[in-house]
């Protein structure tokens, strides 16, 4: 597993706003802060412009928030190849069920939004959560 640049940063959405950088379609982070808010909120609405059309259907927010309401989110964006990007959510460290271990700068407890960059869609959509997803696991569409 790849190192993850940036910091935690916490829960708090004017916080973590502040650390991330500008909430557009065009940043994978803020795509990736917002897919987790509306977990949190279980705002299935909302989630319909977050996400690839393929996983539509896939999420049970209610699980997301669960694991990861007491969790914070790193502002540094792991990007294999260009259309895809990885986000990291620093799991509570009192539940570790059904956790990923992940390497950084240390093991830690953490589970990955996996995003892939779709323009006919309008930026960056989420495609998974839990663990990281290859390149070749995601509908790619972009075309450099």
């Amino acid at each position: 597993m790849p190192e993850f640049p940036g910091r935690l940063v916490p829960s708090d959405l004017d916080e973590a706003i502040a650390a991330g950088g500008p909430m557009t379609p065009d940043n994978p982070w803020a795509v990736a802060l917002a897919f987790w808010h509306a977990a949190l909120d279980e705002d299935y609405a909302r989630l319909q412009d977050l996400i690839s059309p393929e996983s539509r259907g896939l999420w049970d927010l209610a699980d997301i928030k669960r694991r990861t309401e007491n969790s914070g989110i790193t502002s540094g964006v792991y990007r294999p190849v260009y259309d895809v990007a990885h986000v990291r959510l620093i799991a509570d460290l009192e539940d570790q069920t059904n956790v990923l271990k992940v390497s950084g700068p240390m093991m830690t407890n953490a589970w990955i939004i996996s995003l892939v960059y779709r323009p006919e869609l309008g930026g960056w959509r989420v495609h998974g959560f839990g663990r990281s997803l290859e390149p070749a696991e995601l509908p790619r569409t972009y075309t450099v």
